[in-house]
């Protein structure tokens, strides 16, 4: 017997070689996949090692005559796997009907012959069942490759469909673009310039021209802001409220860094006893930041209130009861990435869930629209609290407010106006606002 060994990309390749050089009734033996030789062992590519075998010339004159080559019908490559099939079911029953004394001499005869003519096909069988000779490395089915063809078809459709909704996006934003610019009569567009500056969304402002539009008269040429105005003021009127509560005893202060957190308690503290009457009592848990106790305790030093330090709920739960003669506690926390969820929920989990108590977040108006809706996002989720909007002297734009008031069922309850204790701090008022937004500035 004849043997080769082939080194090929393919086996239609090695099926070629072989037929030319050992001829049509060449067995193959064996396949396996390889790597070629590379420099390294780097950049090398995988191959197929295929073993062929073909019988002397004396015992091929024993065998009868070949069909000539020319008569040997073209198999289409999708049919191969098929035909292996066959010629390993037909290998099966000559060995199941040799004597078992003789099955070891056995010889592979799967030529590269096939028959398909449907009176020799071999007893169909369950798939998992079906034999698949030795040296038949098919590494991808049918099936899989129908898989694997519905797999591509989805992620096409899917990809279309969405390209498609970042089409009806960008139309629909377009659309919106040129809404926004169309001439409004009177002093409208005027109105809706200073809008826009203020960063308020559009949604906001896109009603109030609307209906600002649909009541200007043709002849009130400048009367746009007498329209505009109480629907700014009804805004805010629906959204305020008057500071603490008269019943509530504990006020826990929360907010990131940054935003003048401490200077907004001691401001309130100011606030309570000189405007209020109420004797006051402060708790800080706000250990991290360098220097925050003694800042606080600096101003409870000034305004003669008590001050205690915590550092656990345990120190929280003693400190409530040594300022149990106090009409009304505020407890300054850490300042904290609130835009974390898991900050939040420590933080919640540090508070006395007391009834008289409520939660004040304060936040800064230099501070960008989505950060302070990510921090209200995870705050709501466990109650909703106050807010208290700080440094308003330091900005030119409001537009931050109306859009987290407008997102958010949170009342506002101060706002504060510089770092002067206690004077730099007010009740929202809607009419000072509204003149913000619409060019003069609050007095």
């Amino acid at each position: 017997m004849k043997m080769k060994k082939y080194i090929v990309d393919t086996m239609p390749e090695a099926m070629k070689l072989i037929r030319n050089e050992l001829g049509q009734d060449a067995v193959i033996l064996s396949t396996k996949t390889v790597r070629a030789s590379g420099l390294a062992g780097i950049l090398r590519k995988h191959k197929i090692e295929v073993i062929a075998a073909v019988e002397d010339d004396k015992e091929q004159q024993k065998e009868p005559a070949q069909v000539p080559p020319a008569a040997i019908p073209t198999m289409p490559r999708a049919a191969v796997p098929e035909a292996y099939r066959k010629a390993g079911s037909l290998h099966v029953n000559e060995t199941a009907a040799q004597p078992l004394s003789k099955k070891n001499d056995i010889k592979p005869k799967a030529t590269l012959q096939y028959k398909t003519q449907e009176s020799e096909e071999a007893p169909s069988l369950p798939a998992e069942l079906q034999p698949h000779p030795e040296g038949a490395d098919f590494s991808v089915s049918s099936r899989q490759e129908k898989q694997k063809g519905e797999m591509e078809a989805g992620s096409l459709t899917e990809k279309l469909l969405q390209e498609i909704s970042q089409m009806k996006t960008f139309m629909a934003t377009i659309a919106e673009s040129q809404s926004n610019e169309a001439s409004l009569p009177g002093d409208l567009n005027e109105i809706r310039t200073k809008l826009k500056d203020q960063g308020i969304a559009t949604d906001i402002w896109s009603n109030w021209m609307e209906f600002a539009k649909g009541t200007l008269q043709e002849s009130e040429e400048e009367a746009g802001e007498s329209i505009v105005r109480p629907l700014i003021e009804g805004f805010l009127s629906e959204r305020i409220t008057d500071g603490i509560n008269e019943s509530t005893r504990i006020v826990y202060v929360a907010g990131p860094t940054g935003v003048g957190k401490t200077t907004t308690i001691a401001k309130l503290a100011a606030e309570q006893m000189f405007k209020h009457k109420r004797k006051v009592g402060l708790i800080t848990a706000d250990t991290y930041r360098i220097s925050a106790v003694e800042q606080l305790r600096t101003y409870a030093a000034i305004l003669g209130i008590p001050l205690e330090v915590v550092q656990s709920p345990a120190d929280t739960i003693r400190a409530l009861d040594h300022l149990s003669d106090c009409d009304l506690i505020l407890m300054d926390t850490a300042g904290r990435n609130y835009r974390n969820e898991i900050t939040v929920s420590e933080l919640k989990s540090l508070l006395p869930d007391e009834a008289d108590s409520e939660l004040i977040v304060v936040l800064s108006l230099t501070a960008k629209t989505e950060d302070m809706l990510t921090i209200l996002d995870h705050f709501h989720k466990y109650g909703t609290p106050k807010l208290i909007f700080t440094k308003i002297d330091e900005t030119d734009t409001l537009g931050a407010l109306f859009n987290v008031l407008k997102q958010y069922p949170s009342k506002l309850a101060y706002i504060t106006t510089g770092q002067n204790v206690p004077e730099d701090i007010m009740l929202p008022d809607p009419k000072k606002l509204a003149d913000f937004i619409l060019g003069s500035e609050p007095s």
